[in-house]
């Protein structure tokens, strides 16, 4: 079907997403290629990735947007069709992609209007020609067909493969081959007492069952040979709901000790899964954090957090907003994602680190094999209990999907303009030495707060946009080609050390915060959204089970996404079924 495209109307059917990509490496066979999966499904089914590029190379960065690994998560795979669509369109075209303005009915609460919004034509052209785009809407057909057309298990969230004991079904996202078995990596006693649950369940009867191993699903084996055959510098897994972006590691607290990784048999089933300062932590127990260096020319961290911010930004953007108003709006209300590292952002609501999951595998490849470059990984849950939820209403009137289709559109372009203009990063996940060394020898600490603020201003102020990324990365290599041996002079000269810190660092700093302003951090706080449970916790009491039949009268979602096609009838709770999620409903990682 060439283009125009009509409006999605109704969640696809499986076959129809798979007809979808089909039709675009039919319509743009320069743009656009398809590789089908070589393996079927437990019923069957077929499932493929489309790559969109015009061009080709050695040195091309590349992303992996991932939709669908969870078969209730209606909004992610369409979507996703839609972003492959309007990213051809738009740039075999020269036309910006445009999102007209809408008005968007909550479940509760009154209509919000929002102003139109598009990409420009620029920024398609550059994600295009510049960067290997691969997307992959769905990687669970089964499940996503089966809840599509069984109304008497509304909310399957599992592939649909055959268990012990006549179950049905694993969680794909406590699947992969990163801590499957998590009672080799925690200290499990711990780790309960902390949270009442596992990181997974090793029960088929469960939403979170882990599977009987380590990519055991054929679904988890093709996403694995993409990540680890394809040379990817960004992932993003497009989950809902919970309006929350997710950066690694979500097994762990992020931390700089090269010893502390997930292999390293001298923390065998003794990592804590606590965040620092945690009172829980035995006394004379060293509190354990994943390794996942900050050190220059990478900082795997600081780029992980201040890309997941430019994803947010975008988002509230795409709904009118000003990133940088103080001041709160009704569709800020509506439209403000939660950025934090995984592991630990239900912790305020009781939820804890995970096991198994995809942007931990995607995170974890740049250790685990040779000569692979950093890979920025995301977790992005999408849409809200004042959207329905896992089912979002796609009429309009009232708008659900839309607007969750503008925002998945609006954080996958920003990430996708990141990869696009920012520097490829050589080759090693480790780090590189220090961090502000001259600064660092002068004032006797890293943790100085003159060093901290320096370290500030580089590595979250400049590196806020793409073009200051590029300017950092241009002064690290200038200045880490000097500073390490006039770090070392200066360790051994004390009258120097007081020379460089009285005469120019101290002097500097100050004069930097007068015109700059202070330290600020660049992301929301890290709360979990009200009304959904915890990762790995099942659903307070009142919350709706994923078991229970949907509203009456509610007619089965068969229909195709032909426009004018009625949309599906079916409610979702309004608050998170069971199973926690890291996807702000799910256990662990949208997850």
């Amino acid at each position: 079907m060439p283009p125009p495209y009509p409006d999605i109307t109704a969640p696809l059917r499986a076959q129809e997403i798979e007809d979808a990509l089909a039709d675009l490496a039919a319509s743009f066979p320069a743009l656009c290629t398809r590789t089908v999966f070589p393996t079927e499904t437990a019923e069957g089914r077929t499932h493929s990735y489309v790559r969109i590029a015009n061009g080709s190379g050695p040195n091309r960065p590349a992303a992996l947007i991932v939709g669908g690994v969870h078969a209730r998560e209606w909004a992610p795979p369409d979507a996703l069709v839609a972003l492959a669509r309007n990213l051809l369109v738009s740039y075999t075209s020269g036309t910006d992609v445009v999102f007209p303005a809408m008005t968007v009915t909550p479940l509760a609460g009154a209509p919000v209007r929002y102003r139109a919004w598009r990409i420009p034509a620029a920024d398609v052209n550059d994600i295009v020609t510049k960067l290997d785009l691969y997307v992959l809407p769905l990687l669970n057909p089964d499940g996503r067909e089966h809840d599509l057309t069984h109304l008497s298990e509304p909310g399957w969230r599992k592939n649909r493969s055959p268990q012990a004991g006549g179950e049905i079904g694993v969680d794909l996202n406590r699947n992969f081959d990163i801590i499957w078995r998590f009672e080799d990596y925690y200290d499990v006693a711990l780790y309960r007492a902390r949270y009442g649950s596992d990181p997974a369940s090793t029960s088929p009867a469960e939403d979170t069952y882990r599977g009987p191993s380590a990519h055991s699903e054929v679904e988890t084996r093709h996403l694995e040979s993409l990540l680890d055959t394809l040379p990817i510098h960004y992932y993003a897994d497009v989950h809902m709901f919970g309006r929350n972006i997710l950066y690694s590691w979500g097994l762990e607290e992020d931390g700089d000790d090269p010893a502390m990784h997930w292999r390293a048999p001298a923390f065998a089933g003794t990592r804590d899964g606590l965040i620092a300062g945690d009172p829980a932590l035995p006394s004379g127990r060293t509190d354990y954090k994943e390794y996942l260096p900050d050190d220059p020319p990478h900082r795997i961290r600081s780029r992980a957090r201040l890309i997941a911010t430019a994803m947010h930004d975008e988002i509230l953007r795409s709904a009118g907003v000003d990133p940088a108003a103080p001041a709160s709006t009704t569709q800020r209300a509506h439209s403000e994602y939660t950025v934090g590292q995984s592991a630990f952002l239900y912790l305020p609501v009781g939820g804890g680190p995970n096991s198994g999951c995809s942007d931990d595998y995607a995170c974890s490849r740049q250790f685990a094999l040779p000569n692979r470059q950093p890979i920025f990984a995301y977790c992005l849950e999408t849409g809200h209990a004042e959207e329905q939820g896992f089912h979002c209403n796609y009429a309009d009137p009232p708008g659900h999907f839309r607007k969750i289709n503008r925002e998945i559109h609006a954080a996958v372009t920003a990430l996708l303009k990141v990869a696009a203009s920012a520097p490829l990063p050589a080759a090693g996940g480790g780090g590189g030495g220090g961090g502000c060394l001259i600064a660092t020898a002068a004032l006797g600490h890293p943790d100085h707060p003159d060093v901290r603020y320096l370290r500030h201003l580089r590595d979250e102020r400049l590196r806020a946009s793409p073009r200051g990324a590029r300017i950092a990365d241009t002064l690290d290599r200038v200045y880490y080609s000097f500073s390490p041996a006039v770090a070392r002079w200066l360790r051994r000269h004390r009258r120097a050390r007081t020379a460089v810190r009285v005469g120019l660092i101290r002097p500097l700093a100050a004069t930097l915060r007068l015109f700059l302003g202070p330290r600020r951090t660049p992301a929301p706080s890290r709360t979990a959204s009200a009304g959904e449970p915890p990762p790995s916790r099942t659903a307070s009491a009142g919350e709706p089970s994923p078991s229970r039949t949907a509203s009456a009268g509610a007619p089965p979602p068969s229909r195709t996404a032909s426009a004018g096609a009625p949309p599906p009838g079916r409610t979702a709770a309004a608050a998170g079924p069971p199973g926690g999620r890291r996807d702000g409903t799910d256990p662990g990682g949208g997850s």
